[in-house]
């Protein structure tokens, strides 16, 4: 799952919301584990207990957080009386939005508002229990899905083997490399104001199916594409405007991300498609990289703020 972990360090460098999916034992939890070492600790709220009572008690706490994580969502259903998780989910797809999420309860003859502050969330669940999001949840959600195929879990069951016989050189080296890591995130995560600037944006449309879910999905891949140049920004032309840093996208980029992330995201369309849009998904093509290249070259030749 080197993909999914090259995935999820550029998504959470760049602040969004995000959930990994699958079934028992498709390493959804070392996933997971792998995803909050590329976060400081100070920094992350994780919870498994996945009720509106609980969260919003600890609005305080979370508040002072940068990341919430539930580690168990599928326990939404099991601690709501509505099948698609209640006034927590509703919080959360506010939270998907970058708005605030609001619980307000009637306590005596006084109104109490608890407020969890925007910010991203994480979660991971396991897609054998009844509960499921809706398609508005999924819109505001780049979800990732785990295999539990033989040969996903002869992979997992290799990295817990070669863990067990590293030498302490070996796991020092590792920690610090992690440790640098995050450091880098930590700092990526506080850029402000930054905008990509993606010369390539026009080849879009030949690798993402036009069905009637794209459009709210695109800003999905958009995103990746922002998370990749921003975690690159030292290494991309970049220029300023006013308060804003408009980072350039460079092929290097779509390439990254397409091969991270383009299987993924077309899986979710395909899901959300209806049986008549099916057909949009046949024949999907790698792109002409050199093509693109070509494009990208020739639309910053005639840009009007070329020079």
């Amino acid at each position: 799952n080197a993909f999914l972990l090259l995935a999820s360090a550029l998504l959470v460098s760049n602040n969004l919301c995000f959930g990994i999916e699958g079934k028992p034992g498709s390493s959804k939890t070392l996933n997971m584990k792998k995803i909050l070492n590329l976060l400081n600790k100070n920094e992350v709220y994780i919870t498994s207990q996945a009720t509106e009572n609980v969260l919003f008690e600890d609005c305080e706490k979370i508040n002072e957080k940068g990341y919430l994580i539930f580690t168990e969502l599928q326990k939404i259903g099991l601690n709501q009386k509505r099948a698609k998780g209640g006034r927590l989910m509703e919080a959360l797809k506010d939270l998907g939005e970058g708005r605030e999420a609001v619980l307000r309860k009637i306590v005596g003859n006084r109104v109490e508002e608890r407020v969890i502050y925007p910010k991203p969330f994480g979660y991971s669940r396991a897609t054998t229990n009844p509960w499921d999001s809706d398609k508005e949840f999924k819109r505001r959600v780049i979800i990732f899905y785990t295999s539990n195929s033989p040969e996903r879990r002869e992979e997992v069951n290799k990295t817990i083997y070669r863990d067990m016989h590293k030498i302490w050189t070996e796991i020092g080296e590792a920690d610090l490399l992690e440790r640098q890591l995050r450091d880098y995130i930590s700092q990526v995560r506080q850029q402000k104001n930054v905008i990509m600037f993606d010369p390539y944006s026009d080849c879009h449309n030949t690798i993402i199916p036009d069905t009637s879910f794209s459009t709210c999905h695109i800003p999905h891949y958009q995103n990746m594409l922002i998370s990749s140049a921003k975690f690159n920004m030292q290494d991309r032309l970049k220029f300023s405007v006013g308060k804003y840093t408009y980072v350039i996208a460079e092929i290097e980029d779509h390439y990254t991300i397409y091969k991270t992330y383009h299987s993924l995201f077309v899986n979710v369309l395909k899901e959300l498609a209806g049986e008549e849009e099916q057909n949009k998904f046949d024949n999907l093509a790698e792109p002409d990289w050199q093509q693109w290249f070509k494009k990208g070259c020739e639309f910053m030749k005639h840009h009007p703020d070329a020079d």
